[in-house]
């Protein structure tokens, strides 16, 4: 687990919020605070949808953030900042089996339950927040010292 301020705030909500950066994650949950508190739970609600439309979309259990961007963007646009907000971001499965590829790591897509990044904005700072869990128990660190480098590379630029 690492945390990582945000010195650029703007440049960051921008390509959170405006831009594809962060589309090829899930939204596992947000939570907005303006003038009021809003939350969204980003499980797909199968029911929703008719059996095929649901195999269609791939089946999914988390919305994607690109699917849930837009409404997230019209509760923290505006004149006024966010009172605070976390939203936690899950890194797709494809995107995990790339990684473990390029770094050599012997784990199964099904050993790992998720790749996470926690972004918490509150009192005018904004930190993200890398975490990990797994399907298994290990004592091998390794998958989530390269999902903390990964993350402290891609947010370098912020």
């Amino acid at each position: 687990m690492k945390c990582i301020n945000i010195e650029n705030v703007k440049t960051f909500m921008s390509g959170l919020l405006m831009k594809e950066n962060f589309d090829r994650y899930f939204l596992c949950e947000a939570e907005i605070v303006t003038f009021n508190k809003f939350t969204i739970d980003g499980h797909v609600q199968k029911k929703f949808y008719s059996g095929e439309e649901y195999k269609d979309m791939g089946s999914p259990q988390w919305s994607t953030w690109e699917r849930i961007r837009p409404l997230c963007f019209e509760m923290i646009k505006g004149s006024r900042t966010p009172l605070k907000f976390k939203i936690v971001l899950r890194l797709n499965e494809e995107e995990m089996e790339r990684m473990l590829k390029e770094n050599e790591l012997s784990y199964k897509i099904e050993d790992i339950g998720g790749l996470y990044l926690n972004i918490v904005y509150e009192n005018n700072v904004l930190n993200c927040i890398t975490g990990s869990s797994m399907n298994v128990f290990t004592m091998d660190k390794s998958l989530e010292k390269v999902w903390d480098m990964k993350v402290e590379k891609e947010l370098s630029v912020y």
